[in-house]
């Protein structure tokens, strides 16, 4: 009983192998592939279609009238693809969420930056200086005081329209 166990599993094993080729070849079966002779005078498959495009030079194959060894190949290089889109689609996102977070940081920067102008811009006691005819003028800090706050609203602004820029080129 134990001998017929043992003969079984190569069977088995080769039956499992067949049934995962079979659904990953069916998995793909719709996906195309380009074959063409490169410059080199090598055959190339591939899912992009040469720099140097010509009807004639290039055939379009379906993944499963490959032979076996080219189909396994075809496979393996579209789920590569698959791969690179995937983490490239990932990366992509990560930066524009780092992108988004600038955007919302130089957003309240800017906020508090108007705020502070506005509150800035009230003339206090020490802005003002007296007159010999009873009235008063500001004082030159004060004015230094509201140059430097609007400068700090410009700066604030600059880097609102940096932060735009940057996700927008990410798009």
């Amino acid at each position: 009983m134990s001998f017929q166990i043992l003969s079984m599993r190569p069977v088995l094993f080769a039956a499992s192998t067949m049934l995962v080729c079979s659904v990953a070849c069916a998995a793909h079966a719709d996906d195309l592939v380009y074959k063409y002779t490169g410059q080199d005078g090598v055959t190339v498959y591939s899912q992009t279609l040469p720099e140097s495009y010509s009807p004639g030079n290039v055939q379009t194959v379906k993944i499963e009238t490959l032979p076996t060894e080219q189909k396994r190949a075809a496979i393996r290089m579209l789920d590569a693809l698959q791969k690179k889109s995937n983490s490239s689609a990932a990366g992509r996102s990560t930066k524009l969420d780092i992108a988004d977070q600038h955007i919302a940081a130089a957003i309240k920067n800017l906020q508090r930056a108007e705020l502070n102008l506005q509150n800035g811009s009230t003339p206090v006691g020490g802005d003002r200086v007296a007159n010999i005819g009873g009235g008063t003028r500001l004082r030159e800090s004060y004015f230094s005081r509201l140059s430097n706050l609007q400068s700090v609203v410009e700066q604030a602004k600059l880097a609102l329209d940096q932060a735009y820029t940057e996700r927008n080129n990410l798009r």
